[in-house]
């Protein structure tokens, strides 16, 4: 993969033997980064176990402890030593992603909250992890840290999550969470296609149903379907068509209808049945962002009876 977020940058000798662009990004843990992610870490549990008092009990004070119930593993580090700090980690090569993405979601609480008592610790703890996401941009990783600061994601372009960004920013907050659990299964460290799948479908929902189906007891992405494909007022968009009228919402419907049927594994048992891919699932993540983005914006036009 390149070309994602990934500067066209290459060291001389590169540059001399006429390679340009931007480098491959890498999807493991490279020897040259896994030094820099075991420091982060050691940081990370240094900062941890060196603040005290209320503040840190509200937000979890013990990280290693949380580490080994989070992971289930009863050895998480090796000789902590008479200071108790950490000095290796068992985990290496690529689980180190895992402790980090393990430490992100331990401490997101702290990254996100708000009481007064506790800025000054998230405000360092922040830094911390912006420190993180900055590395693994210069050592051109796959990875990057959320949004929420509470785990890592594949990397993607710029382009496509500032327009998931926009669409978290327009939805209402059962539209906004739905997404951002699909974002997440579909682009996080372990994904989950078929969870993935199942909350862009539930994103679109919740966006589409309150505006096309209000008080409707048990609506689903099927029934706003029926609504919108039967109506005898067609539903029309703010696009004009070739001829100066108000052009037909019909690509609208066809993307929501095309990610109904594809959720394929809905009713398991059934002679159409399939698991999810994940390419599968991250192609009806962003389908549902450009619904939730039309959607939510005004652009399907109801009309008027």
């Amino acid at each position: 993969m390149t070309g994602v977020d990934n500067p066209p940058w290459r060291p001389l000798n590169e540059r001399g033997n006429g390679s340009a662009g931007p480098r491959e990004l890498v999807k493991g843990v490279p020897d040259y980064l896994a030094p820099t992610l075991r420091q982060w870490l050691f940081q990370a549990v240094a900062k941890d176990r060196g603040s005290d008092g209320p503040v840190t009990k509200r937000v979890g004070s013990d990280l290693l402890e949380s580490l080994r119930l989070r992971l289930r593993n009863e050895v998480i580090y090796v000789d902590p030593g008479s200071s108790g700090l950490i000095r290796e980690w068992l985990y290496q090569g690529d689980d180190l992603l895992v402790l980090v993405d393990a430490v992100l979601a331990i401490k997101e609480p702290l990254a996100n909250a708000t009481d007064v008592a506790v800025q000054r610790e998230r405000v360092l703890w922040v830094i911390h992890v912006k420190e993180l996401g900055f590395r693994l941009a210069e050592a051109g990783s796959v990875w990057q840290v959320n949004r929420d600061l509470s785990g890592l994601e594949e990397r993607v372009d710029g382009a496509v999550r500032s327009s998931v960004d926009a669409a978290l920013a327009a939805a209402d907050d059962d539209t906004s969470t739905c997404l951002r659990k699909a974002w997440d299964k579909a682009y996080g460290l372990q994904p989950d296609p078929s969870e993935a799948y199942s909350q862009a479908v539930k994103a679109v929902e919740a966006a589409t149903i309150p505006v096309y189906l209000p008080g409707t007891p048990k609506p689903t992405l099927g029934t706003v379907l029926r609504k919108l494909e039967n109506s005898s007022s067609p539903y029309t968009l703010v696009v004009d068509a070739g001829d100066g009228t108000p052009a037909p919402a019909d690509p609208v419907v066809a993307l929501m209808r095309l990610l109904w049927e594809g959720h394929r594994d809905r009713h398991p048992g059934g002679t159409t049945t399939k698991p999810i891919t994940l390419e599968s699932a991250r192609a009806a993540v962003q389908i549902a962002v450009l619904i939730v983005q039309l959607v939510v914006s005004g652009a399907v036009l109801i009309p008027s009876l």
